[in-house]
């Protein structure tokens, strides 16, 4: 990843994000939840094993249901 620009990156990061957040209903179960407190990969690794940054970003832009934008968007 770490040949990637800033701005993939960022894409690949809100991607894994996005990818925590699918089923999540409220901020209270954010709260309930420690590993989505600090969303990261491990949490999703079975779903994207052997998937490329690309094909991760991808599946993501898939749900609709999970919107995520960078501040001031």
């Amino acid at each position: 990843m770490q040949d990637r620009s800033e701005a993939d990156q960022q894409k690949l990061a809100l991607a894994v994000l996005m990818l925590n957040m699918q089923g999540v209903k409220s901020a209270h179960e954010v709260v309930n939840k420690p590993e989505l407190q600090s969303p990261t990969i491990t949490r999703i690794r079975q779903k994207v094993a052997g998937m490329t940054a690309d094909e991760i970003i991808a599946l993501a832009a898939q749900n609709p249901s999970v919107r995520v934008a960078p501040a001031g968007r």
